[in-house]
C-alpha cells in the first residue's frame, strides 16, 4: 500500500500506466487517512485477483511522480463524509478532474457520516446528478467495526472485477444505493 501526493499535478487518465496483465489498480481517494489505510489492508487481505496494487490518495488530480502515477487504475473510490463540508468539496472537485472513461461504471462513491449519511441520500444523489454522474455506484457504510470493513472491501473488489473486465465487462453500475 502506498500513498499518492495530492500536489496540483497531472489529472488521472485512463489506461495510462501498466499493471501487468493480471494486476488489479484500485485507488482510493478521501482524507480519513486511517480509514483508507485500514481498507487497503482488508481488501488486499481479501483479493481474488493474483496481484492487486491499492493505493490511496487525499484528493485529485495528484502529482505526476512516484509509484502513483505508474499504475494503471481500474477503480477509483471517492471517500465522503457528509459530516465535513470539506470532504464534500473535496470529492465534488475530485470528479470534476476525473477523466470522462471513470465517470460510468469505473468508479464509485462511499459515504460516511454516520447518521448523518444514512438520512441524507438524496443529498448524494442531487450531488451526482449535478456533477454529470447520475448512476455513480453508492456504498454507505460506518466502517466502525471489522464486519462492515470486511462487507465494504467486499463491494469494491466487486466494483474493481467489473471494471477491470475480469467479470463480464465494465457496465453503469446500478444507480441504486446499498446499505451494508
Amino acid at each position: 500500500m502506498a500513498t499518492a501526493s495530492s500536489r496540483k499535478g497531472v489529472p488521472l487518465v485512463y489506461g495510462a500506466g501498466s499493471n501487468g496483465p493480471f494486476n488489479v489498480g484500485v485507488l482510493l481517494v478521501g482524507s480519513e487517512s486511517s480509514l483508507l489505510a485500514s481498507l487497503c489492508s482488508v481488501i488486499e487481505g481479501q483479493s481474488p485477483f493474483p496481484a492487486i496494487t491499492v493505493m490511496r490518495c487525499p484528493a485529485l488530480p495528484f502529482s505526476s511522480t512516484g509509484k502513483a502515477r505508474q499504475v494503471r487504475y481500474d477503480l477509483v473510490v471517492f471517500f465522503l463524509d457528509l459530516t465535513s463540508k470539506g470532504s464534500i468539496q473535496s470529492v465534488k472537485q475530485a470528479i470534476l478532474n476525473l477523466d470522462v472513461h471513470y465517470r460510468h461504471g469505473r468508479s464509485c462513491i462511499v459515504v460516511t457520516g454516520g447518521r448523518e449519511a444514512e438520512e441524507r441520500p438524496s443529498a448524494v444523489s442531487s450531488m451526482l446528478r449535478e456533477l454529470g454522474v447520475p448512476r455513480m455506484s453508492v456504498f454507505y457504510s460506518n466502517c466502525q467495526d471489522e464486519r462492515s470493513m470486511a462487507s465494504l472491501a467486499s463491494k469494491i473488489l466487486s466494483c474493481a472485477e467489473l471494471a477491470s473486465g475480469r467479470k463480464g465487462f465494465a457496465l453503469n453500475l446500478s444507480s441504486a444505493s446499498h446499505h451494508f
